[in-house]
């Protein structure tokens, strides 16, 4: 067997392991509800101008969009909802008395959270369970954007940002600002928050997860809000349009602009897909390929 020949059994066997043991990387996807003459929420591919499918249709403008686990799960009048993200159907999860602000979801310590404003001006927490009744601890002036991060839920309220420990009875503050913000984004791993606001301060600001501490703003436009933080991205909306940048602000870029204005956005990975297992054809191929280079090199030295 020639050399060249042998080198090139050893090569199609390693390119042919190689290729049988790929890891495959797993998509991102999000969800936009609209409402309106559309009330519906759409899943959607993160690609610049991709379009997806309808996921859901509602009676009313979904909002509080939150993935967790294998669900999404949503605000709709005062009911909450949850639905599969690779199938099923929608679900009621719970309803209440009163239309609540806002939702977000700890699978970790099977519990969730939602805000009601008003007369009811609360935070309530709850365990991840349809029709069960939890606790309530007050806060004040229409809790929104809540945001869970690690073991922490922060929230706003009026110009101010507040934080509250899992487990904890007492809030803190974390920051207190000229005008109210409009919604709230936290990356506790990276130690820092967003906060968006509109009117003639149309901004999104990047803040330390230090309490009183101020940091950096870059412009945006029409009272950005549904801020997401997801692989190492800040998306957000401003009228029809789905915006990402990198998370300084810079590299802003349109991901999609629909016909109307989305209410909300959650994001979320699609399963990965396990890489194939060898056959065992390709790994005798491959101990071929060494062995006939070997027997090659034996030849070579006894001539």
């Amino acid at each position: 067997m020639s050399t060249r020949r042998v080198s090139y059994v050893f090569v199609c066997a390693v390119a042919l392991l190689a290729c049988s043991t790929h890891a495959y990387a797993a998509p991102i996807q999000y969800f936009a509800s609209f409402g309106g003459n559309s009330q519906s929420i759409g899943t959607y591919p993160v690609v610049p101008g991709a379009w997806g499918t309808q996921f859901a249709t509602t009676a009313s403008a979904a909002h509080g969009l939150t993935v967790a686990g294998d669900n999404l799960y949503w605000l709709e009048g005062n009911n909450i909802y949850v639905q599969g993200i690779n199938g099923g159907s929608k679900t009621p999860f719970q309803s209440f008395g009163i239309a609540p602000l806002d939702l977000t979801v700890d699978v970790t310590n099977g519990i969730y959270h939602s805000s009601f404003g008003g007369n009811s001006d609360s935070i309530g927490q709850y365990p991840l369970a349809p029709d069960v009744w939890g606790v309530q601890f007050a806060t004040g002036n229409d809790p929104h954007g809540l945001s869970l991060s690690g073991n922490t839920l922060y929230w706003l309220e009026g110009n101010n940002v507040w934080m509250q420990d899992i487990g904890s009875t007492s809030k803190s503050l974390l920051q207190n600002f000229g005008i109210a913000p409009i919604d709230l984004a936290v990356d506790e791993a990276g130690g820092f928050y967003y906060a968006s606001f509109g009117g003639s301060s149309d901004s999104i600001g990047k803040y330390p997860l230090v309490p009183g501490a101020w940091g950096t703003q870059f412009a945006t436009g029409n009272s950005p809000h549904a801020l997401n933080i997801v692989d190492g991205k800040l998306y957000w909306l401003e009228d029809t349009i789905v915006w990402m940048a990198n998370l300084d602000g810079t590299n802003k870029e349109s991901l999609q602009t629909f016909g109307i204005s989305p209410v909300d956005l959650a994001f979320y990975s699609l399963p990965v897909v396990d890489p194939p297992v060898p056959e065992p054809a390709s790994i005798a191929l491959l101990g071929l390929g060494v062995a006939a280079l070997g027997w090659k090199r034996r030849q070579t030295r006894t001539r």
